[in-house]
């Protein structure tokens, strides 16, 4: 595992470096700035598998080498520990925002950061193991689909995944409760077993880039689930009201011009604010089969169902 570890004070990177090797952690590059954190980055003949950033450096602060290190494509998913000696929420919440995995605090205890840093190697496990399922889902999408459920690829929006990788998003958060809100959209004025095959498809990216441009400002992902049904979720506190989340869709749809008619109608399937990963996908899986089965099967969510699930 490659750890590159970058923080201003070089007693902090002996340190890294002692509990690194304790914890079977051998090969650590270590970086007294943001500046040379990029520098290692752009010289690196091998990618890394985990990042440590301390949060208060001079210059450039490690929030905002996380943000860069996250617009990095080989990187969008790497591991990124954040080291601080800060305290209050408020630092941690925007490290999260530019796309932090995880923190430690300072002073450093040598069995957590060893703990944290095997966490991060078995996130990037799972991630493997995500991206051989995401090639051979490609290769199965290229097969024809042999009966009524239409699953259109939508590609180059950010954000908007297979539903497989979904699926992986929530089933490897740890146990626990995470604020998550849980959304739904239903794709109208399309039809897939009417339409040619390419307006069928045109249709859903529209849908597609008009729901990643609304949640835009959050942490979102989101899948098309078949017959233009999209389901998602959103981290963080802040709610948004289902009315005020269709009013959203129905003006950025209007924004977008003359193209496919069609209309997106607005779900939140679940009124749980704190839901366990598990119990989102059940939710979410829930809701993609009322929609996708006849409607005299459809069944509702059974919320105290999913909160047994938790």
């Amino acid at each position: 595992m490659r750890v590159l570890a970058v923080d201003d004070d070089p007693i902090i990177l002996d340190l890294l470096e002692v509990s690194l090797h304790q914890s079977g952690f051998c090969d650590l590059v270590t970086a007294a700035s943001a500046e040379e954190a990029l520098s290692a980055l752009a010289e690196a003949t091998e990618p890394f598998d985990c990042f440590l950033l301390d949060i208060v450096m001079p210059g450039r602060d490690g929030i905002a080498l996380c943000a860069d290190i996250r617009a990095m494509s080989a990187y969008r998913q790497t591991p990124i520990i954040m080291i601080t000696a800060l305290t209050g929420d408020e630092p941690l919440d925007r490290a999260f925002a530019a796309g932090a995995t995880d923190y430690v605090r300072k002073p450093l205890n040598g069995l957590e950061l060893g703990t944290r840093i095997n966490l991060a190697n078995m996130l990037n496990e799972s991630l493997r193991r995500e991206a051989a399922k995401e090639e051979l889902l490609k290769q199965q999408m290229a097969q024809p689909i042999p009966q009524a459920t239409r699953v259109a690829a939508v590609e180059g929006v950010e954000g908007v995944v297979d539903i497989l990788r979904l699926e992986n998003n929530l089933l490897r958060l740890p146990d626990g409760c995470y604020a998550l809100n849980l959304v739904a959209f239903d794709v109208i004025g399309t039809d897939p077993g009417s339409q040619h095959e390419d307006v069928f498809d045109a249709a859903i990216q529209l849908a597609a880039k008009t729901i990643a441009a609304v949640l835009a400002d959050r942490r979102f992902i989101v899948s098309h689930a078949g017959e233009g049904v999209f389901v998602g979720f959103y981290s963080g506190r802040r709610v948004i009201r289902e009315a005020d989340l269709q009013s959203a869709i129905n003006q950025e749809l209007t924004r977008s011009g003359p193209q496919e008619p069609i209309a997106i109608d607005v779900t939140i399937p679940t009124s749980l604010r704190l839901i366990s990963g598990r119990g989102a996908l059940d939710v979410l899986m829930g809701y993609v089969d009322s929609r996708l089965q006849p409607v005299g099967d459809i069944a509702p969510v059974d919320e105290e169902t999913v909160e047994r699930s938790q």
